[in-house]
């Protein structure tokens, strides 16, 4: 299976548009890793890490509205090199910050904003370039190399950006990230893209409206949407705010620790990946409940054992779980659904994040010991 996913590396420039791809999930790895600890490292409270993560989503919400439009209207590898030049200069200019001293969390509110906004211009470019360059035969493969390269560094990304924060600094783990940009930017200048003709032009105001038209116009995509938002309502906020505070303050940990069970949620991916090649959905509701009881419980006892090694296991099996339970979900609708669902889901991660928020503050007054200090 893993051998046919690959087989679109034998074309020259998809070999390069992956392997570019690979690099840069890589880096975000670093990025993701290295970014609550520099904040924490600068006095930031919960509140502050929470407010990162939101702007970043707002951002990113923002121009997947125009992100699918821009894709049909301008060159793909364009929008791609425009995407990875705003993050590797945005990268480098806060790698260099904070090996200088000079960075404070304002500067990480705006960093948030850019690369938000990069990333939401990437994804849409990168699924309409893939045609371009891949025979139509081998598209079900060139998705699934992106996804098995995706996971590759999902879980080395992490481990080594705590390996770098913890023996080295978060700048250096933002430095090597902005080189990873600068490597993405090199194969897509190699691409040899073919030219096409340019979809039919119209307002993208009217093309966007038209969008979203049609999402008010489908009945059964408003449970599907909502759905999608209260489970990232229920977890996303714990991964992006509570984990890097549990890690530090109640398993003792640094991001070495975290960069582990952040390589777990990449495990988990691979997990639900052989678990997907043989399953076979003939009562999707009833699975998408039994994945969504059983995802809640796994995170339930993340916060009953904190410790380090049942932390990693429960977070990869809750991971692979979400997995199935959405890849399940996307099969049963339409092709539009994905992007709705997706969308819906980044939206409502602010609110997540505030609840998180409340939460951490909340448990302050239960656990002993517990206080937000700056990390050495």
């Amino acid at each position: 299976m893993t051998l046919r996913a690959l087989s679109p590396l034998r074309h020259r420039d998809f070999r390069l548009l992956w392997f570019g791809q690979l690099v840069s999930v890589f880096g975000n790895s670093l990025y993701g890793v290295a970014l609550p600890f520099q904040l924490l490292a600068l006095g930031a409270s919960p509140l502050q890490l929470g407010t990162v993560v939101s702007l970043s989503v707002f951002a990113n919400v923002g121009f997947l509205l125009i992100g699918g439009a821009l894709a049909d209207r301008l060159p793909r590898r364009l929008l791609l090199l425009a995407s990875d030049l705003a993050g590797a200069l945005t990268v480098g200019l806060v790698a260099i910050l904070s090996a200088t001293g000079l960075l404070r969390i304002e500067h990480m509110y705006g960093a948030a904003v850019v690369l938000g906004a990069a990333n939401a211009l990437l994804d849409p470019a990168y699924t309409a370039l893939v045609p371009d360059i891949v025979p139509p035969e081998a598209l079900p493969a060139g998705s699934a190399a992106r996804r098995v390269g995706r996971s590759i560094a999902r879980i080395t990304g992490p481990i080594a950006g705590g390996l770098l924060v913890s023996f080295a600094s978060p700048a250096a783990a933002f430095g090597l990230d902005a080189l990873t940009f600068v490597l993405s930017v090199a194969t897509l200048l190699m691409l040899r893209v073919p030219n096409r003709s340019p979809a039919t032009r119209q307002s993208l105001v009217r093309e966007v409206g038209g969008g979203l038209r049609y999402v008010w116009s489908v009945s059964w995509l408003w449970p599907t949407t909502l759905y999608f938002m209260l489970v990232n309502i229920a977890y996303a906020g714990q991964y992006t705010v509570t984990m890097p505070l549990l890690v530090r303050d109640r398993l003792a940990g640094d991001a070495s620790l975290y960069g582990v069970i952040t390589a777990a949620m990449g495990v988990g991916g691979i997990i639900a990946a052989l678990v997907l090649g043989g399953l076979r959905v003939h009562r999707p509701g009833r699975l998408l409940f039994s994945l969504e009881l059983t995802s809640s419980v796994l995170f339930v006892l993340v916060g009953l054992l904190p410790i380090a090694p049942v932390v990693v296991l429960l977070v990869a099996l809750n991971n692979a779980c979400l997995a199935v339970r959405r890849s399940s979900g996307r099969r049963s609708c339409s092709g539009t659904c994905p992007g709705h669902s997706s969308a819906a889901s980044r939206a409502s991660t602010p609110l997540a994040t505030r609840l998180s928020i409340r939460l951490v503050r909340s448990s302050r007054q239960r656990w002993s010991g517990w206080s937000v200090q700056p990390a050495h």
